[in-house]
């Protein structure tokens, strides 16, 4: 869990930086801090995305809701406009995409690439509708799970997580045992 405070405390400071320093108040410099802050808090789970998980599946879905959601609520905070959140994780994903073909030529075993652009759409979509924060912070775990759950049995690379074992993450945050 230190983990995830630690990123996203790193991509909150770079977020928040732009508002101190004039040469970041481009939307390049904005949109590079967005995405710090949504692949800081994918960096507690790597280890999973790539198949090397320390700790039992189980804590995967709960940690990238939990992530995904505060990064979610962080960029909101600091850029309330449409579609913020998308290009953050447009972003992320583009440099995930990059490494895995770097690995891939390499030889090196690939990790996932997180379907966080589905998420971040439905969390932008939400956020036109009702953009009160409680709102976002109900529909971004609620759209991991939608988006993951089926999703992890069919990838190559990454941690399978069994969707019995995952369903009650979406309305509880917290590991379940079942």
């Amino acid at each position: 869990m230190r983990w995830l405070l630690a990123a996203l405390t790193s991509g909150a400071l770079a977020l928040f930086s732009t508002y101190w320093d004039d040469s970041l108040h481009t939307d390049v410099g904005r949109d590079t801090c967005r995405a710090l802050v949504l692949g800081a808090a994918l960096v507690p789970v790597m280890e999973y995305d790539s198949d090397v998980p320390q700790f039992s599946a189980l804590w995967y879905l709960p940690i990238v809701s939990a992530g995904v959601t505060l990064a979610v609520m962080v960029i909101r905070r600091f850029d309330p406009r449409p579609g913020a959140v998308f290009g953050a994780a447009l972003l992320v994903t583009a440099v995930r995409l990059l490494t895995v073909a770097f690995l891939a030529l390499l030889g090196h075993s690939t990790p996932i690439v997180p379907p966080v652009l589905l998420v971040t759409a439905a969390v932008d979509l939400v956020h036109l509708w009702r953009p009160s924060p409680w709102w976002l912070a109900l529909v971004a775990p609620a759209a991991v799970h939608a988006t993951y759950v089926p999703l992890l049995p069919v990838v190559p690379h990454g941690t399978a997580v069994p969707p019995i074992r995952s369903f009650p993450h979406c309305c509880w945050p917290f590991p379940v045992r079942l």
